[in-house]
């Protein structure tokens, strides 16, 4: 990926984060890695991450300051970091409380897990999917509100029947990371969901793929799917 810094009018600066060509490594985590893991994530061919900044039960998660300094200090492009939205707690007050406790933090977009949530209080299936579909919308208005870009990373499975139904396109428009552990990296499996027709990411297994795993990290692997670019805050 390839990364530079643009004005916008009215706003301070944006990042525009380029993928060069598909087939670009990436990876997600919950846990804290240290400096030598990230070191060897950078040269394993890792090139951009995406962070856990909020737990499913609805607070900040403190990892991800640690994360974004040290997997910028090994080289990867500006991490992102994901938001796991407790539904029984208000859109606004999550998305205000993350990017407050993020603070001067050096980010990029912010991802919204849309997936089933074990958490107590903080299920999807409280309430209907006509609701739920808004309640994503408002998530990601409140943080462009906010000055940040977002995405979201969802499967087809989890989006139609677990979260927000099939018929709900609220963020089509924005870049879509998507999950599908069939271990390969390629997005040529990829068929249209919630409005979107091209993804942006697919996460293709749920641990460390073979060409990281010496690592000794636990991590999810990714690969981008499009050349293509994405407005981010710095």
């Amino acid at each position: 990926m390839v990364a530079s810094c643009r004005l916008v009018p009215g706003v301070a600066c944006f990042l525009v984060l380029t993928t060069a060509r598909g087939h670009v490594l990436g990876i997600d985590t919950a846990s804290p890695l240290s400096a030598n893991q990230w070191d060897c994530l950078h040269a394993s061919n890792v090139t951009w991450a995406i962070l856990r900044a909020w737990h499913s039960y609805g607070a900040f998660d403190s990892t991800a300051l640690v994360n974004i300094e040290r997997a910028s200090a090994a080289g990867l492009a500006l991490p992102d970091v994901y938001l796991f939205p407790c539904r029984g707690k208000a859109a606004q007050e999550q998305a205000s409380g993350l990017v407050e406790a993020l603070g001067g933090a050096h980010y990029g977009l912010v991802w919204l897990d849309i997936e089933y949530n074990p958490s107590h209080g903080c299920g999807w299936d409280a309430f209907d999917q006509a609701s739920n579909c808004a309640y994503v919308a408002h998530l990601a208005n409140n943080l462009t509100a906010l000055g940040v870009g977002v995405g979201v990373y969802t499967s087809r499975v989890e989006w139609a029947n677990y979260t927000v139904g099939s018929g709900c396109t609220s963020a089509g428009s924005l870049p879509l990371w998507y999950a599908h552990f069939d271990s390969r990296a390629a997005c040529d499996d990829f068929s249209n969901f919630g409005g979107w027709t091209s993804p942006f990411a697919k996460q293709f297994t749920d641990k460390a793929s073979s060409t990281i795993s010496h690592c000794g990290v636990s991590v999810d692997t990714s690969v981008g799917c499009l050349a293509t670019s994405v407005a981010e805050r710095t």
